[in-house]
């Protein structure tokens, strides 16, 4: 049995990370799709005037910053008039491997309370905005079998949904999901850990082509001087690791420090996780 629907991916993806993953997602579920929707939440623009959400299924993904999801994702889902209207949703948190935190638990949270329904849940490694031979968390994910899982998790949900249709199933909600901060993420100011990199001024290379200003999720970048504006920027790297001319570099603060502290992700490779809901009764 093949079913129609029409599906809106909402993604905050500085880097197009989780756009790619969800992309696979939307794949992996096997239905005919009368149309998809990419509705980009890094652009500035769109959180401030987000369209209508009139689909069959939702994606939502956010990154994980500091074991959270960002403030700019939290204050969108909390302060726009954006609406799921009980759609059945998919919640999406990609991290760099080292600690997912509490930012699929969050992710839940905001969107369950802006009305989408969310019945399956997915966290993905991606290449973490540091990422480096120097610091390689999550350096090349996602790969070949992060991709296979993805569309492996789609084909789950396209059976939840042929299945089911949404209708009766069990919402997943905060309270059912794990997630903890380590203590030093507690004890810090939220931002103090990602101002340890930054990127640099514009260099010689730099072909003036304004793409870091266009793709900079928080207007952070003069159209003009492309010099950054640091108490806006966010430390997302987009401007770094999309500029066609490697213009811009990673600058790292007391770089072995920051290396040990990271350690704990580049130690162990981690693995996707993901949750279905249950049917009522």
């Amino acid at each position: 049995m093949i079913i129609t629907m029409n599906i809106d991916l909402l993604t905050f993806s500085p880097t197009k990370t989780g756009l790619k993953i969800c992309r696979k997602i939307t794949e992996g579920t096997g239905v005919a799709v009368n149309c998809i929707s990419e509705i980009d939440l890094t652009k500035a623009e769109i959180r401030r005037q987000p369209p209508a959400i009139d689909a069959d299924l939702c994606i939502i993904c956010a990154p994980c910053y500091e074991a959270r999801i960002p403030p700019v994702v939290r204050d969108f889902f909390s302060n726009s008039t954006i609406d799921g209207k009980n759609t059945p949703t998919v919640a999406v948190v990609v991290y760099g491997n080292r600690t997912l935190g509490i930012a699929l638990k969050q992710l839940v949270e905001k969107v369950a309370n802006a009305h989408f329904k969310v019945i399956a849940t997915g966290s993905f490694v991606g290449e973490q905005s540091y990422a480096s031979d120097f610091l390689p968390l999550g350096l090349g994910r996602p790969d070949a079998a992060d991709l296979e899982a993805a569309k492996s998790f789609g084909q789950q949900i396209g059976a939840l949904l042929m299945d089911a249709k949404g209708a009766d199933l069990q919402p997943i909600k905060a309270a059912m999901m794990p997630g903890s901060i380590q203590w030093m993420f507690r004890l810090i100011p939220e931002g103090f850990l990602g101002s340890f990199g930054s990127p640099s001024a514009i260099s010689a290379d730099c072909i003036h082509c304004g793409l870091c200003e266009k793709w900079c999720p928080v207007e952070a970048i003069d159209s003009q001087t492309l010099e950054i504006d640091r108490k806006k920027c966010i430390h997302c790297m987009a401007c770094v690791k999309l500029c066609p001319s490697k213009a811009r570099k990673l600058q790292l603060r007391t770089p072995p420090i920051v290396k040990r502290f990271m350690k704990p992700g580049f130690k162990v490779r981690r693995e996707p996780k993901t949750r279905i809901a249950e049917k009522n009764g």
